[in-house]
This record gives structure tokens, C-alpha cells and sequence, in this order.
């Protein structure tokens, strides 16, 4: 099975929300970007990914160190840093990028698998399946 990282998974299905919300906000699928609209498909990958990605890993440190293999996202609000309004953006941006997933659950633990058998734990480089790419999903 071939695998990618967790940033990446997440980069590209940014690209893929924001083409979604362009060409739902009127914009013809087959006209080529302009230069200014290909920076901001990558200034959003880059941030909406990273922050999706970052969201999932410090879901899957939460569910190591509560000893869980789920949490809601008050149980997670509780555990972690962030508001519980800031939880609840992050989610959002989550549900966006895996529409499919309510909770990052399922990645989280297999980041965290996959982590554990690095042994240099789990982190923004750490490789999911590849099927988890937007054009898989």
C-alpha cells in the first residue's frame, strides 16, 4: 500500500476544498488559473492543510496520553490547549477536508500506529495510506 504524509494528505485535499468552493462560487472549471488564483490555492493549502494536520496529530497525542481510542471534542477541548471555540473551528476545517471522518478518530490512531513503529513517535511527516487522498476518497 502506498503512503504519504499527513502533511501532505492534508495539503492536497486543501487544493481540492478550495477548487470545490472556486468553482462553486462561479468560476469555469476549465478556464486555466490565473497567476494570482494558483498563489492563493497554494497560500490556503499550505495553512488550512497544516492546520488540519496539526489538528490530527495533537488529536492522536491526546488519544495516547488519555489511553482512548475516541474522544469528542469537548473530551479534547478539555485535554488540550485551545478554546473550546478554537476546537470547534479546527473540527470544522477537519470535516471540510474529510467530509467523510466526524472526528479525526480514525486518522489520529493510525498516525499514532504508525508513529509507534517509527519509534520517533508520531509527527507532520508521518505516512497515512495514501487512499486517503481526495481523489481516493
Amino acid at each position: 500500500m502506498r503512503r504519504e504524509s499527513l502533511i501532505g494528505v492534508c495539503a492536497s485535499r486543501a487544493v481540492q476544498a478550495h477548487a470545490a468552493d472556486v468553482i462553486a462560487a462561479g468560476r469555469r472549471p476549465d478556464a486555466p488559473p490565473t497567476k494570482r488564483e494558483s498563489m492563493r490555492a497554494l497560500w490556503e493549502a499550505t495553512n488550512v492543510g497544516s492546520r488540519v494536520a496539526a489538528f490530527i496529530l495533537m488529536w492522536a497525542i491526546a488519544l495516547d496520553e488519555l489511553g482512548v481510542d475516541e474522544l469528542s471534542p469537548e473530551t479534547f477541548a478539555e485535554w488540550g490547549p485551545e478554546s473550546r471555540a478554537t476546537v470547534y473551528r479546527r473540527l470544522s476545517e477537519f470535516r471540510r477536508l474529510f467530509p467523510e471522518q466526524e472526528t479525526p478518530d480514525q486518522l489520529a490512531g493510525e498516525v499514532l500506529r504508525q508513529g509507534r513503529r517509527s519509534r520517533g513517535g508520531p509527527t507532520l511527516a508521518t505516512s497515512v495510506p495514501a487512499n486517503l487522498s481526495p481523489t481516493h476518497a
